[in-house]
């Protein structure tokens, strides 16, 4: 995203009161720092993506 990193879109996101839930997607552990105190819902690693997305997804529609 050339004017926004994915923290920032979660923080502005949460920042509307939005409660839709958000999996972040990255192969950088700061960055799932960053997005869990951004308000994430879930954080998948890139090369886990296909193992783990649909889990991810279950679990967030579960719990909306």
């Amino acid at each position: 995203m050339p004017d926004m990193d994915g923290p920032t879109l979660v923080q502005t996101i949460r920042g509307m009161k939005n409660a839709i839930p958000i999996i972040m997607v990255s192969g950088s552990s700061e960055a799932r720092e960053l997005g869990e105190k951004a308000g994430i819902d879930r954080f998948v690693e890139k090369k886990r993506l296909n193992a783990e997305l649909g889990d991810a997804i279950h679990a967030c529609l579960d719990r909306h």
